[in-house]
C-alpha cells in the first residue's frame, strides 16, 4: 500500500499527537536498535530521526497486529507483530523503552490504537446502554434499526454517504443538456443588495424543506426517550426529597 507523503506529513503536523517520545526500534532488516522519535496519531505510528526533524523515516499502520512484551537483550522491550488469516505472520517490529513506566504506557497506547479495539469498545458501551435502558423500563433505540432507517432515508432522497458514492451503487447523474440549450441559458444572478440593507426574504432564499422535516422527525423520535428518562429521574428525585422531609419532622404529641 502506497500513500502520498504530503498527505501523511500534513496529517501528522495538523494537530497534537496522541503520544510521542523516543524509542529504540529494531526491524527485520536492521538487526541493531536505532533510536527514533515516535509520534502516535490515530492508528498510525510515525517515526523520525529526531524530534526537530520534519522528514519522516517511516509510518507503521497499526491494524491486524498484536502488541506484547518480548524477550530481548535490551531492557523494557516489546514487539508489534502483524498477522494475516492465511499466514502465521507477516512482520515483527521490536521496540525498547527507556524505563518500565514508558514501556507500559507505549504498550497500552499502541494496543488501543487499532480499529478492532474501538469496535470492541463500542459493542461494550452498546451493551451497557441496552442494560441501563431495560433497567429503567425504556425501550432502547437500537443502533442497527437506526442504521436501517437512515439507509431508507438515504435511498428516498438519494443523499451521498461519507466515504462512498451512494447506497447500492446508485450514482446521481445530471440530465444531458444539448449544446444549443446550454448556449441559450444565462446564469442566474443574485439580486444586488447594500451591505447594510435588510436581509433577503424567505421567498428569495427558499431552500428545500424535506431535509429539515426529516431532521425534525429524527429529533422528535430520539427526544422522546430523553424526555421520558428526565421525567422519571425528576419524579424519583421528588419522591426521595419528600421521604427525607417526612423523616426530619418531629412528632409533638
Amino acid at each position: 500500500m502506497k500513500i502520498h507523503g504530503k498527505i501523511l506529513h500534513h496529517y501528522l503536523f495538523s494537530g497534537a499527537p496522541d503520544k510521542e517520545g523516543y524509542l529504540y526500534k529494531k526491524g527485520e532488516l536492521n538487526t541493531s536498535y536505532q533510536k527514533r522519535w515516535f509520534s502516535l496519531k490515530g492508528n498510525l505510528l510515525f517515526y523520525r530521526e529526531r524530534r526537530s526533524e520534519r522528514d519522516l523515516l517511516g509510518v507503521i499502520v497499526l491494524e491486524h497486529c498484536i502488541v506484547q512484551l518480548c524477550d530481548s537483550v535490551e531492557h523494557f522491550a516489546f514487539s508489534v507483530s502483524f498477522y494475516a488469516d492465511d499466514t502465521d505472520g507477516l512482520r515483527t517490529y521490536k521496540f525498547s523503552a527507556q524505563d518500565q513506566a514508558s514501556q507500559e504506557s507505549w504498550v497500552k497506547a499502541l494496543h488501543s490504537a487499532h480499529h478492532g479495539y474501538l469496535n470492541l469498545l463500542v459493542q461494550d458501551l452498546r451493551q451497557q446502554y441496552l442494560e441501563a435502558a431495560r433497567n429503567v423500563g425504556v425501550n432502547p433505540v437500537d443502533s442497527m434499526s437506526t442504521k436501517e432507517n437512515m439507509r431508507h432515508l438515504q435511498k428516498l432522497h438519494k443523499c451521498p454517504v461519507a466515504n462512498s458514492v451512494f447506497y447500492e451503487n446508485q450514482a446521481l447523474h445530471a440530465p444531458p443538456t444539448s449544446y444549443k440549450q446550454a448556449t441559450k441559458r444565462s446564469p442566474k444572478l443574485w439580486p444586488k443588495r447594500h451591505n447594510l440593507g435588510p436581509g433577503p426574504g424567505v421567498s428569495e432564499w427558499a431552500l428545500p424543506a424535506e431535509p429539515m422535516q426529516d431532521f425534525c422527525q429524527l429529533h422528535e423520535h430520539f427526544g422522546q426517550e430523553v424526555r421520558q428518562l428526565v421525567a422519571e429521574w425528576q419524579k424519583k428525585r421528588l419522591e426521595k426529597s419528600a421521604q427525607q422531609a417526612d423523616g426530619n419532622l418531629i412528632d409533638l404529641e
